[in-house]
């Protein structure tokens, strides 16, 4: 699948964004909150590694690791919990009895390793709980209050020919194109469905 925060000629990139907050990579230097904001990352946030930001590459390319991460990486390893994991004798991560000797173990030894009936409805209920909270999909900002205002006021983004709209375009592309791949799939791989990951991590 293309990256829909990468470069793009359409404009519907990350960097075509920040591109109009900072006219220079000089203009990064004097930036305070970006410097409080990297400074969070390399702590609070114990990312290692991470670069300088010299360039407007250089942040393009954080801002785009950091987004990634927390919509479309985890919307791959927290959604199929739901569906994947929350049935126990599939997937219980243990096992609760001892481990069949012979050739041909009973089905009264292969019973004894799952896990006791409780355990198995709190892992249900844990893993369904985390793999269903839908918030608001990645291209959609709004307000988290009543009536839920667009988040984004400048006009240089929300304009018909701006990046937000760009952005939106290409995930509706990506939609249209991994839909297509699904109806040649025996079993649709829904999860990373632009309208189904969430703009940041939801739980």
């Amino acid at each position: 699948m293309l990256n829909p925060l990468g470069p793009r000629p359409d404009g519907a990139s990350l960097g075509t964004y920040l591109a109009l907050y900072y006219t220079s990579d000089g203009d990064l230097a004097g930036d305070t909150e970006l410097a409080a904001w990297l400074a969070e990352l390399r702590g609070a946030g114990a990312v290692k590694g991470l670069p300088d930001v010299k360039a407007l590459a250089d942040l393009s390319d954080i801002a785009t690791m950091v987004i990634f991460t927390a919509s479309v990486q985890h919307a791959a390893v927290n959604f199929p919990q739901s569906s994947m994991m929350s049935y126990a004798p599939a997937i219980s991560g243990a096992t609760w009895g001892p481990v069949p000797d012979g050739t041909a173990p009973s089905e009264a030894a292969w019973t004894a390793q799952l896990p006791p009936m409780n355990l198995a409805l709190e892992q249900l209920q844990t893993l369904w709980l985390l793999g269903s909270v839908f918030y608001r999909p990645l291209g959609d900002y709004r307000t988290n209050m009543l009536p839920y205002l667009k988040w984004f006021e400048d006009p240089k983004v929300t304009a018909d020919d701006g990046p937000l709209a760009a952005f939106q375009a290409r995930l509706q592309a990506l939609e249209e194109e991994i839909n297509a791949r699904n109806r040649e799939r025996t079993t649709p791989y829904t999860y990373l469905l632009p309208s189904r990951v969430p703009q940041s991590i939801n739980i």
